[in-house]
């Protein structure tokens, strides 16, 4: 186990000693492979001198893919296509958009959903989710709903009937199946939306870099304390449970009423990505109103030219060929 963090030199991961980058070059005796994080070889090749006995590897953590399923699928009734699989999300997002109507939640589309919202009138022919933000005392409020709803499986840690490993609430299909890849773990999965919270920003952009980053130092905290050790013995209910309270308190920090500055609160790379900014004035997230969306029409942010140039610079141009998922995607249907 490789870190260059001080705090993390010396100390036992796994019950694995942790190492700087140049203790593991000076005890390196053997060709060794290193995984490191998607965006880190360059600076770990620099680190490590270009040795030859080392073969670094890049590893998206949040969004691994193989090339192939490896769970057992035997009891399913086959794969379905692209199209069915958004039959059956499109069927959820209707059930989803009226449930909040009639609970007077607050949600607007999100991320790939925004997109295809703005750019297809429906779906990106390969998105395999539908994503939806909702500002922070409604997802609660919609978490709580949603733990006694029966209609599709609701997934969350803000539900207490089982552990969850994903920092990211879903609202999934009982039909339709999939892989879910969280590096290390693969778990069966269903299909449909999930669901991010909104929350308040400090006003200075220092500060709001700091807060950030401290989503960051968490969503690294649940990977290692949670995602990795999972269903093994060195799973810790009291470890799952106490970050479980501090990514509430994170959501909750800044009170969005009194807020004017805004974005997504996920313990992971979110508030800044790669050192650019996705905090919003709040009016841009929370204004809304309803556009196409396949044959339906649910809400979208008025800013969301913003937002999504925030997060993909243009993204009125196609992805390449090869950067498109569908063909990666297996959904199963089950009997």
């Amino acid at each position: 186990m490789i870190d260059n963090r001080p705090e993390k030199i010396g100390k036992k991961f796994q019950n694995v000693k942790v190492l700087s980058v140049e203790q593991f070059c000076q005890s390196q005796k053997d060709k060794s492979v290193v995984l490191c994080e998607k965006g880190k070889a360059k600076k770990l090749e620099e680190m490590t001198s270009g040795s030859d006995n080392t073969e670094i590897i890049e590893i998206d953590v949040y969004n691994y893919k193989a090339s192939e399923d490896c769970l057992d699928w035997s009891e399913s009734k086959g794969m379905i296509e692209i199209a069915k699989a958004q039959e059956e999300m499109m069927k959820i997002l209707k059930w989803f958009h009226y449930f909040c109507e009639k609970n007077h939640l607050h949600y607007t589309l999100y991320s790939g959903s925004l997109i295809g919202a703005i750019r297809h009138q429906g779906f990106i022919p390969w998105d395999d989710d539908v994503d939806v933000i909702m500002p922070a005392k409604d997802y609660f409020k919609c978490c709580e709903l949603l733990s006694e709803e029966e209609e599709y499986e609701f997934l969350s840690i803000f539900n207490n009937k089982e552990y969850f490993t994903s920092t990211i609430s879903k609202l999934l299909s009982k039909k339709y199946k999939r892989e879910e890849r969280n590096f290390p773990l693969r778990q069966k999965m269903g299909i449909g939306i999930d669901i991010w919270s909104l929350g308040g920003f400090p006003n200075d952009i220092s500060d709001q870099k700091v807060f950030s980053d401290n989503m960051e130092k968490i969503g690294n905290e649940w990977k290692e304390k949670v995602v990795i050790p999972y269903g093994t013995s060195l799973f810790c209910k009291k470890d799952y449970e106490q970050l479980v309270k501090k990514i509430k308190e994170t959501i909750l920090k800044y009170d969005l009423a009194d807020s004017r500055w805004v974005s997504c609160i996920y313990c992971g790379t979110f508030g800044f990505n790669h050192g650019r900014s996705r905090v919003m004035l709040k009016e841009d997230y929370i204004n809304r109103h309803l556009t196409k969306f396949e044959t339906e029409e649910f809400w979208i942010p008025d800013g969301y030219d913003k937002i999504l140039k925030a997060d993909y610079g243009d993204y009125m141009i196609l992805p390449l060929e090869e950067k498109r998922e569908s063909k990666k995607m297996r959904v199963y249907q089950l009997g």
